[in-house]
């Protein structure tokens, strides 16, 4: 179980393409680094946010850590504020299925005929961070995960311009696009243990939603030098109505836990 709980998570912290409903694929736009930002950049981020309604995706996506490297295929449909469902399939069977809700986590790893049910926070013994659904969605579309009116504009002498976003339990660093669109995101715990680096790329204009990332790249480090690597392209994406979602669980699969 452990790997595929370990995938899933990552895939999750976080962790796109031909579209539906009429729109199609675009020239990409620019992706190119705001080296300089001033104060009215947070309101500037909010205004280009991603419009998420329901959205469904086919990932192509590369997993890797120290013990092993896997490519895997993730089918995803989220509705806004409502729930992330997911299908996790590998050499076209499916190994895990997830069903996320505002208040609920549900996962079925078929390889160990398991399930485990549970609040969304349960997730947390594996992110090590606690996350909204709202918030993991922000993850799939490049929106930023916290208030906009939360960041403030700061530079170094490392990422220059950059918006920043601190609480007792993360520290959030954003660097921005030339249409104001997430390039990099950095989440850190205060303690510096656990970090995710996380690369938007390849933007592409999704009709009557917004910009959208169409590969993006995820580093998590975290206690004792561990390190995952995802590596993700959006190979379809619709934003048609959702229909219902399904999740049944076998009679003679054990509960994890």
């Amino acid at each position: 179980m452990k790997p595929f709980v370990a995938l899933l998570s990552g895939f999750l912290f976080v962790l796109l393409f031909n579209s539906g409903c009429g729109s199609q694929k675009k020239a990409l736009e620019s992706n190119i680094v705001l080296t300089s930002l001033t104060e009215n950049a947070p309101d500037r981020l909010e205004k280009n946010l991603f419009d998420l309604d329901q959205l469904s995706l086919k990932i192509k996506t590369t997993y890797k850590d120290k013990s092993m490297q896997q490519s895997i295929t993730i089918n995803v449909k989220m509705i806004d504020d409502s729930l992330i469902w997911a299908s996790v399939t590998a050499f076209n069977i499916e190994v895990a299925r997830a069903l996320i809700t505002v208040d609920s986590f549900k996962l079925i790893d078929r390889i160990n005929r398991k399930y485990y049910l549970g609040g969304i926070n349960m997730m947390e013994r594996y992110l090590k961070q606690s996350f909204t659904l709202s918030q993991l969605q922000d993850l799939f579309v490049g929106n930023a995960m916290y208030q906009p009116s939360g960041y403030q504009s700061t530079r170094d002498d490392v990422r220059l311009g950059h918006l920043l976003y601190s609480d007792s339990s993360v520290l959030n660093t954003l660097q921005l696009t030339e249409g104001f669109r997430v390039r990099y995101s950095v989440l850190k715990d205060p303690t510096n243990t656990r970090e995710a680096d996380v690369d938007y790329d390849n933007f592409q204009r999704i009709k009557k939603s917004g910009s959208l990332p169409t590969k993006i790249g995820i580093e998590i480090t975290g206690d004792q030098s561990q390190k995952i690597n995802l590596d993700m392209t959006y190979s379809s994406v619709s934003i048609d109505p959702i229909g219902p979602v399904s999740f049944s669980i076998p009679s003679k699969y054990e509960k994890g836990f």
